[in-house]
């Protein structure tokens, strides 16, 4: 035999084995089964009573399988019900007295009036709330909550009995005076707080029940040390902040006039990348709130185009009963229909925009651009100047503080305070709208002190960029608003870009030519690039849509410019010859076949004159100054 023949042979075996071992537990499990009901059988002949104990416990331990949490639930809030009628009310028998009144106020003392209560707290907690690890599992027990619940209230109420108990007359009894210790923090009070006193007197002994009682708060929540602490201050400025309110607007003050004396108005709106919601609200919370719109107006719209579409089918198919009742035989030639040079397509195919890199995603820092806004009202407010924050605009290098004037102070008293404003904050120079276009305000455009990068594979991908058309429609930026900014560059033929040393003139200007050859093709779009430094354009040498190779002489850039003067007064006679105003409406009407030559216009040698497309022309001119002092005739 061969190895393989060996391998299978092996392999059945093992198979065989399995088979036999699996068969042999199955009948082991059988075997006990019996042995276990021989047992009981035994054990009923000889204990009836206990036998039938023991199936009892049984049959009620598989009843309320996986409902402990459920009876611990239940039975908390009973015994809570019953406690408050006979701690409350007087009421719910021999029992609800016993619990309330003696049970509760002699192990909690007064603290016991508020047992009642916890319990039916934590019996409700329990039937809610649903442990993360058990929520895959058919029946979720909740009865793993019971241990941290428990233990966290014994230690919340031992900390507050004991503060009673040390605050109050009963701390000088012991447990033979059961009823003066009712009016303190009871026997718990006494049995937590007396080893305290002992050991680290009457301050000490407060911290450390301070201590236990946040110890059971953090047991109870799950949550950090750090945490509770931070929502206990909150909470408590929360309540400090709703009682100091209410007396001031008891004494006649207004709602404003308690913002602007505490400097913190209503939190104003901040806009970054044209979303504006509340200062302190995150984006996850904006963004549900703008994709439950999305999704209520998707909605009404995917109903009205089924209503459209059904409505259309409906018209459809009567115009065709119509049209068969009307001519029930038609007969008729196919007709044919010339198209224009468009319909022949182009050879040439637009790169993708993924090519081009997008710049991250940046953090603002919210608390600090609304204090920042706050500096501003405080410097204006040290001018005598009242103003209130009521919104701020973040853009890529500049944020627009908007302010309202109070009353009677004028338009003009702000704007005097240019570099006063620009000096308390920190900034070379400031910008005044005074007022925003459109709005009851004055907006202060401050420098930012980390300036956002705006990359070109931003813009392309833009909804402004997607509704542009024009093949000279190029990208510029972005405003403050977060709009992306594009430019036609047919509506403005002549474009001197300017500035300082380091002001991003070349950037501009690479900018503007990669965006036009993403858009255009070189049927629609040729250039003429002239670079005197030979750096700048040196990258665009195999680009199909350049008439000539990056021109780098200036005497050849002369030359250059002498062409397209020449080529500039050849189209203006053709556009003259065939009536068109623009190249737009030259290549419309070329795309559509539609032009036709005037019978003056004939070649040289006598043959009907035909027409071509038109691309547009860039020329681009880096350095324009340099080239003008090389060769300042020429130019």
């Amino acid at each position: 035999m061969d190895s393989v023949t060996v391998e299978l042979i092996v392999a059945k075996s093992k198979v065989k084995v399995n088979r036999a071992s699996k068969e042999e537990k199955e009948v082991d499990a059988l075997n006990k089964k019996e042995k276990i009901s021989k047992k009981d059988k035994q054990e009923l002949r000889k204990n009836p009573s206990k036998s039938l104990i023991g199936i009892a416990g049984r049959t009620f331990r598989s009843a309320f399988s996986g409902h402990k949490a459920d009876l611990i639930s239940l039975g908390l809030i009973v015994i809570g019900l019953v406690a408050a009628l006979g701690l409350y009310f007087g009421t719910a028998g021999i029992v609800g007295k016993a619990i309330g009144p003696w049970v509760f106020r002699s192990i909690f003392g007064f603290v016991g009036y508020l047992a009642p209560a916890a319990l039916i707290a934590a019996g409700i907690y329990l039937t809610f709330e649903v442990p993360e690890e058990d929520e895959s599992s058919s029946r979720k027990d909740n009865s793993s909550r019971f241990a941290p619940l428990s233990i966290g209230s014994l230690f919340i109420f031992s900390a507050i009995c004991g503060l009673s108990h040390l605050n109050t007359d009963a701390g000088s009894y012991g447990l033979s005076s059961i009823g003066e210790l009712k009016k303190g923090g009871g026997a718990l009070g006494y049995l937590v707080g007396s080893p305290l006193r002992a050991a680290f007197e009457q301050i000490g002994a407060t911290f450390v029940l301070i201590a236990i009682g946040l110890v059971g708060v953090i047991v109870i929540t799950g949550m950090t040390f750090r945490e509770s602490l931070s929502k206990t201050w909150l909470l408590l400025r929360g309540i400090y902040r709703a009682i100091a309110n209410t007396i001031f607007l008891a004494m006649g003050e207004t709602k404003e006039e308690i913002a602007q004396r505490k400097g913190s108005s209503e939190a104003p709106l901040i806009q970054i990348d044209g979303e504006s919601r509340p200062v302190g609200k995150g984006k996850k919370e904006s963004k549900k709130l703008k994709s439950e719109a999305s999704s209520d107006s998707s909605d009404k719209n995917m109903s009205q185009e089924n209503k459209d579409d059904a409505t259309e089918s409906d018209n459809k198919s009567k115009s065709l009963v119509s049209s068969k009742a009307e001519d029930p035989v038609i007969s008729g030639e196919q007709l044919e229909i010339e198209l224009g040079p468009a319909a022949k397509g182009s050879v040439w195919k637009l790169p993708s925009d993924k090519i081009l890199v997008r710049s991250a995603s940046q953090d603002i820092n919210e608390k600090l651009v609304e204090e920042r806004g706050r500096v501003l009202e405080r410097a204006l407010a040290a001018h005598g100047v009242e103003t209130r924050l009521v919104g701020m605009v973040v853009g890529p290098t500049v944020t627009r503080y908007e302010l309202e004037l109070g009353a009677g102070v004028k338009v003009s008293r702000v704007t005097t305070l240019n570099k006063d404003i620009a000096y308390a904050m920190a900034s070379a120079d400031v910008r005044i709208l005074a007022p925003i276009p459109g709005r009851q305000a004055i907006g202060v455009e401050v420098p930012n002190n980390e300036r956002q990068v705006v990359a070109l594979g931003d813009v392309p991908s833009s909804i402004e960029a997607q509704r542009a058309t024009h093949p000279l429609e190029v990208a510029i930026g972005r405003d403050i608003n977060g709009k992306s900014i594009v430019m036609n560059l047919s509506e403005m033929p002549h474009i001197l870009i300017a500035g300082a040393t380091g002001a991003g003139k070349s950037s501009c200007i690479n900018s503007i030519v990669t965006s036009a050859l993403m858009r255009s093709t070189p049927e629609t779009l040729r250039m003429i690039l002239i670079d005197p430094k030979r750096v700048e354009m040196s990258q665009y040498e195999r680009v199909p849509h350049l008439l000539t190779q990056p021109v780098v002489d200036p005497k050849k850039a002369a030359n250059a410019l002498q062409w397209a003067c020449r080529e500039m007064d050849r189209r203006y006679e053709l556009l003259a010859e065939v009536r068109f105003r623009d190249i737009a409406g030259y290549n419309a009407a070329y795309d559509k076949g539609s032009i036709e030559a005037p019978p003056s216009a004939i070649n040289p040698d006598g043959s009907p004159k035909t027409y071509s497309r038109l691309p547009f022309i860039l020329l681009v001119v880096d350095e324009l100054s340099d080239l003008m002092m090389v060769a300042p005739r020429d130019c």
